[in-house]
């Protein structure tokens, strides 16, 4: 592993040696490198650019995946999801940079703490039949507005999942990693690599669209709402109708 260039003695993290050429090449760019939040991922500050996310790829699936993120977000820019401040490569290594987000992934956070910051509207909410409002006001509409955004530009992003969906304290939304981006129509057999994630991504069936549809979005959505339902014992029938009906049709 090589040690990173830190912003102070109490700060420190380190970045897989097959990042090190590309390592050294942002660290000279002024990038420092603060936190390891994926094997290939990092949390870093810029002087002109502050907090950063910079994302490797050196795999032929993961370099696709971050060219395909980086001509996505740099063509359409919007609230619900980063903008890009870099894309580079050097040595079969690219990186993708994005300005940090403070917020976490919802699979980080626990059914109480995703609306704990809202005490005073879902004071109620360890009632069963009180936790799906309390999602739907405080992240669920703002998720789907954000999907809906995506849509509008054309675009699947096709990985929906907790750990692809970011939230703050404010309730507000990003969508990130966006290694399976796809435009809506595209054949899916004309893809080069397919990037899912079990348990969040429709098993692929006879009978399912030979094309990119936004009905995977949702049923993504419909699976990431289950997952979190889970601890409460009617789970199932606290999901809106519509998303019910998605995971008996998708999974």
């Amino acid at each position: 592993m090589l040690g990173c260039s830190i912003a102070s003695s109490d700060e420190s993290c380190t970045v897989h040696e097959k990042y090190a050429k590309a390592t050294t090449w942002l660290v000279e760019s002024g990038y420092l490198f603060h936190q390891t939040l994926r094997p290939h991922v990092y949390k870093a500050s810029h002087p002109t650019h502050g907090q950063v996310i910079i994302k490797f790829a050196s795999s032929l699936p993961g370099r696709y995946g971050l060219k395909q993120s980086a001509e996505f977000l740099h063509l359409h820019q919007s609230a619900y999801w980063p903008v890009v401040i870099d894309y580079g490569s050097a040595r079969q290594i690219d990186w993708l940079i994005t300005p940090y987000f403070d917020g976490q992934t919802l699979s980080s956070l626990s059914l109480s703490s995703l609306y704990a910051s809202e005490s005073d509207a879902c004071e109620s909410a360890d009632k069963p039949e009180y936790v799906m409002d309390c999602l739907t006001t405080f992240w669920l509409n703002p998720l789907e507005s954000a999907i809906n955004e995506l849509h509008r530009c054309g675009y699947v992003h096709g990985d929906i999942k907790p750990d692809n969906i970011l939230i703050d304290q404010y309730s507000n939304i990003q969508l990130i990693d966006f290694s399976s981006i796809a435009p809506v129509g595209a054949q899916l057999d004309s893809l080069p690599f397919h990037f899912n994630s079990p348990g969040f991504t429709p098993k692929t069936k006879p009978h399912n669209p030979k094309y990119v549809t936004p009905k995977t979005d949702w049923l993504s959505v419909a699976a990431t709402l289950s997952s979190l339902l889970k601890p409460s014992a009617q789970s199932s029938l606290l999901l809106p109708s519509r998303y019910q009906i998605l995971l008996e049709q998708g999974f």
